[in-house]
């Protein structure tokens, strides 16, 4: 899965820089705290892996979501994960798994919302970055013009669908915030068209 670079909306996708296996919760079997890096801009994040086998034998279910953090708190993850001997093992005692392991009253890891608050105590609550266009759930409502057929407001953002000179141009540009993101000539499957 790639994630839209919510800075420079590069389709390139963010890598992992840094990873740590922080062990179970109240709600997940496993849950893995990244850093995040864009490929084209170099803009960071906080990643999270969470998956859960709970229930059926065949009913699995994970997410991975990339966060918004202050260079701050993402400076003391990184550090955290460095200076850890073994950031694989959820079980290690380091000071880093200490930190980056921390888990609320009901047992829920809170690790993020904390480092969040110490940095930007007002600061608004964590919400996931958005993902590459193509994987994201959009539903298009038709505007009833000629050039700009379509707009979605996703994640906050205003995408629009600019009509291209097709077949010597794709079919659509996507444009995020105003910003040309992407041309495509099919459909993405996970997009819905709604008339206006």
């Amino acid at each position: 899965m790639r994630f839209l670079c919510p800075t420079c909306a590069s389709p390139d996708g963010l890598g992992i820089l840094a990873g740590i296996e922080v062990g179970a919760d109240a709600r997940s079997d496993e849950i893995r705290l990244q850093v995040l890096a864009c490929r084209a801009c170099g803009q960071r994040l906080a990643g999270v892996y969470e998956e859960s086998r709970r229930g059926a034998l065949d009913d699995e279910a994970w997410h991975h979501d990339a966060f918004r953090l202050p260079t701050e708190a993402l400076d003391v993850i990184e550090a955290a994960i460095e200076a850890c001997p073994d950031p694989d093992d959820e079980a290690c005692a380091c000071a880093g798994h200490e930190v980056l392991g921390s888990r609320d009253e009901r047992g829920a890891w809170d690790a993020l919302d904390r480092l969040h608050r110490a940095q930007r105590p007002s600061a608004a609550p964590l919400r996931p970055a958005r993902r590459a266009p193509l994987e994201a759930a959009v539903r298009w409502t038709a505007t009833g013009e000629v050039e700009v057929p379509y707009r979605a407001l996703v994640d906050g953002d205003a995408w629009s669908l600019r009509l291209g000179d097709f077949p010597d141009q794709p079919l659509y540009t996507l444009e995020i915030a105003g910003n040309a993101v992407l041309a495509l000539s099919d459909w993405p499957a996970t997009w819905r068209r709604d008339p206006g």
